[in-house]
């Protein structure tokens, strides 16, 4: 009886067959490890890039001796500019004269309780041993556009840098017929001490 199938058409169906399935089996396990290796080079280069723009600071500011040495001085003087909080009072009445130096009437400033100052990773901030404390204050303050902009601006000064973050404003036109606003701000003063 002659064959159903050519030996030679079997042959190449089988070969074919079993060149797929090693096929299929080398992609099948490496398929997923080749999109993580791509991702990783992409990462890879990405941080690459960071390191040299951080290179690049750090040979603009004269090498990382140079530029460590800067932000040491920096934060010395940040250290030395925060009051303890004996010095509180005198520092709620510098924001208060800022606040008429800008030509604002104070309608009201609320205190609330300090609590412990922290860094982005959610730590305590210390500052010669002693806690950095946060003290949130609320200034509601009256009067034009051009006033208050001076004020914030005087909050952004020299003067206040370290001691003062602003948190919030809130902007309320007191009539529609005249210019005056009525402003809440939220800030967040700093101080030092237990």
């Amino acid at each position: 009886m002659p064959a159903l199938i050519d030996p030679r058409v079997s042959y190449g169906a089988t070969a074919t067959i079993l060149g797929a399935i090693i096929l299929y089996a080398w992609q099948f396990p490496y398929g997923s490890l080749q999109t993580q290796l791509h991702k990783t080079r992409q990462k890879l280069a990405a941080q690459r890039q960071q390191v040299e723009q951080i290179e690049t600071i750090l040979l603009a500011a004269g090498g990382e001796q140079a530029w460590l040495a800067a932000k040491q001085e920096d934060l010395g003087e940040l250290r030395r500019r925060i009051p303890e909080r004996e010095r509180l009072p005198q520092l709620l009445d510098l924001l208060i004269e800022r606040v008429h130096g800008a030509g604002l009437n104070v309608v009201n400033v609320t205190q609330g309780n300090a609590e412990p100052a922290l860094d982005a990773s959610g730590k305590a901030i210390f500052i010669e041993e002693a806690p950095c404390l946060a003290l949130p204050v609320t200034l509601t303050l009256q009067g034009r556009y051009r006033q208050m902009v001076s004020f914030l601006e005087n909050l952004r000064s020299a003067e206040f840098l370290g001691l003062a973050t602003i948190r919030a404003i809130q902007l309320e036109a007191k009539s529609h017929d005249q210019p005056t606003l009525h402003a809440a701000i939220r800030l967040v003063l700093y101080i030092t001490g237990s």
